[in-house]
């Protein structure tokens, strides 16, 4: 392989070779190494999805997205593809750092377990899952959820209820007792917020909640896809196609993973009504969201909105560096208000 500077890369071995042509094929450069982060190097989380399932087609090896996320290096690939095991994920315990996959812990992760300080969890976060666990507080441990669907298996959830009674039955399964920090990118917004309505019901304490560009759900105008009558056939045919490839028992394709889960996304929220979240919420808003709704719609259901206007489109806010250092400091300065608050509680109790 050459890279675009006429510099020849020379993988060790033929397993490295695949894996350099793999990325390259994803990037479009070669300006990497086997030990460079595919996050550093001009990759996204959208793009990890079909770079892993390009991978596994090439190996016929099970490599399961928390690793990757863990260690996105070409040496790392090599180690999961070369290991004697099956590539199941290693979910790391709170009691036991570095054990095997809790029963139960299908779509969540601890991405960064490590740091004294209640950890920060981040639903559907994408390229969050790769800035914040190494930009915020090196006490801060960063818990995740992965977008259902995007290995190509039936997204299972019907309704919105559904997907969070799954969510807070994870989060409870790896961590038993509160405070819980909750924050999510977009759609996991919604999700995380719903989780937060829910821990609080049930006594949890839930002192933040993380809004990222995340809209109100309002009936027929959430998450469209395309619209007018050709959008509408086109969706129409496209879920058809979806639940032939379910039915036949065959993963949906990685070309159509993407509109998969979006749509899966609308379909949850069509009849959703968000109660009262009891606590502060931080949203982050995109300068370029078109919603006339100052605060998205969430002034509605909480009363303590703090908001922080980031620049660029929905996607840009954490993806764009300028926008990435305005949601790092804003979210790190959160946290050590609301870690203070939790410590001077904790003295009086």
């Amino acid at each position: 392989m050459e890279d675009t500077n006429n510099t020849i890369i020379k993988p060790k071995n033929e397993v490295r070779e695949k894996l350099y042509q793999i990325w390259y094929d994803t990037l479009q450069t070669n300006n990497f190494g086997a030990d460079d982060s595919f996050f550093n190097v001009g990759g996204s989380s959208l793009q990890a999805i079909p770079l892993v399932a390009k991978i596994e087609e090439a190996f016929n090896k099970e490599i399961d997205l928390y690793s990757f996320f863990t260690d996105p290096t070409i040496s790392g690939l090599e180690k999961l593809i070369r290991a004697n095991h099956s590539g199941q994920p290693e979910v790391p315990t709170e009691k036991e750092p570095g054990s095997n996959n809790k029963p139960g812990l299908k779509n969540f992760a601890a991405i960064k377990p490590e740091g004294g300080k209640p950890p920060f969890i981040m639903v559907h976060g994408d390229n969050c899952n790769n800035f914040l666990p190494q930009l915020l507080d090196k006490e801060q441990p960063y818990l995740g959820y992965f977008h259902l669907g995007s290995e190509g298996e039936e997204f299972g959830f019907k309704d919105l209820q559904g997907i969070v009674d799954f969510y807070i039955g994870q989060l409870l399964s790896y961590r038993p007792r509160g405070p819980y920090l909750l924050g999510g990118h977009s759609f996991g917004g919604i999700i995380a917020f719903e989780m937060a309505v829910q821990l609080q019901q049930r006594g949890f304490e839930v002192p933040l909640v993380v809004l990222s560009d995340s809209v109100i759900p309002e009936k027929n105008r959430v998450f469209r896809l395309k619209r007018g009558v050709r959008g509408r056939i086109e969706t129409s045919f496209k879920r058809q196609l979806f639940k032939t490839y379910i039915k036949e028992g065959k993963p949906i394709p990685v070309k159509h993973r993407r509109f998969y889960i979006l749509d899966s996304y609308q379909q949850l929220v069509e009849d959703y009504k968000p109660q009262k979240y009891n606590g502060p919420v931080l949203l982050f808003r995109a300068s370029k969201n078109k919603s006339k709704k100052k605060f998205l719609g969430w002034d509605k259901v909480s009363n303590d909105i703090e908001m922080v206007i980031l620049e660029g489109t929905h996607n840009e806010i954490i993806n764009n560096k300028k926008s990435i250092e305005g949601f790092v400091n804003a979210l790190n300065n959160k946290l050590e208000v609301i870690q203070a608050q939790l410590s001077e509680t904790n003295e009086h109790r």
